[in-house]
């Protein structure tokens, strides 16, 4: 069996799955997700973390199964200053910055919690309905489910995804 490899980040995710080439350099190699401490400890250093998949298959699922971190808040002021806060960690590791540049931000819009083009597209904000839409179009580019983390709310955020259940099922 050809080996086959699984990037969580990084542009050439696809083409690895195709061509069996990755060129490691420090990244966390890993043949499933079980070791919890050293993926913590990676994603603290801000490596890649890469594990072993055993077909295509596997690897365009994984690739399939996005997280949505968004905030419910009309209010653009409350709402880019609740997204910032979360992004502050992502913006210091390099695995995520690097990423970003490859698909055409700037450091400019790294820089200072991140530019507004960045924080809208990494992060969206608005109404149930907006962030169904992005939710939506997720699953209308082909993934099978998506993971939407709502910040903001203090504990579970149990109003958020009520609310974007609604939104998703037409129940609004």
């Amino acid at each position: 069996m050809r080996e086959r490899w699984f990037g969580a980040t990084g542009k050439r995710v696809p083409e690895i799955a195709v061509e069996d080439e990755l060129e490691l350099g420090d990244a966390l190699v890993l043949d499933d997700v079980s070791d919890e401490a050293a993926l913590k400890e990676a994603h603290e250093q801000g490596r890649a973390v890469v594990v072993r998949a055993g077909s295509a298959e596997l690897v365009k699922a994984a690739l399939a199964r996005p997280e949505v971190a968004c905030v419910l808040d009309t209010d653009p002021v409350r709402g880019k200053a609740v997204a910032r806060e979360y992004a502050k960690l992502y913006l210091g590791l390099r695995n995520y910055t690097q990423n970003l540049l490859d698909v055409g931000f700037t450091e400019g819009d790294l820089a200072d919690g991140g530019s507004d083009r960045l924080i809208d597209a990494v992060i969206p904000q608005g109404s149930a309905e907006h962030i169904a839409g992005v939710v939506r179009a997720h699953l209308d580019a082909g993934a099978d489910h998506v993971c939407v983390q709502p910040l903001g709310e203090d504990g579970i955020p149990r109003k958020s995804w009520t609310a974007l259940a609604k939104a998703l099922l037409g129940a609004v």
